[in-house]
């Protein structure tokens, strides 16, 4: 697997346009009729929202990504309430929300 650094997937400097990337999160949240939508790249140590619509994008460890989590299965995640699955609620940054992964 190619590391995300290597392939430049980390937004870090201003020189970087992630316009591209917050187009297709957009498109994809209309496509699917929901009011959020992100686009995550997980690294060793982090989650890396790279682009973000119905929330501002953030950075969280990747001991707190939902993603982290669940990235590993080969099958359809749903949460219907992110808040009270055991696997995200200890993280403390869930929220009541329903989140196809």
């Amino acid at each position: 697997m190619a590391s995300p650094t290597g392939q430049g997937l980390l937004v870090t400097g201003a020189e970087q346009s992630i316009e591209p990337l917050q187009n297709l999160v957009e498109l994809a949240a209309k496509l699917c009729g929901v009011p959020n939508g992100v686009i995550n790249v997980v690294t060793s140590d982090e989650q890396r929202q790279v682009a973000a619509v119905g929330f501002e994008a953030a950075v969280c460890s990747r001991q707190d990504s939902m993603c982290a989590k669940v990235f590993l299965t080969s099958e359809t995640t749903v949460v219907t309430d992110a808040s009270l699955d055991p696997r995200f609620a200890p993280s403390g940054l869930m929220r009541s929300w329903t989140a196809r992964i």
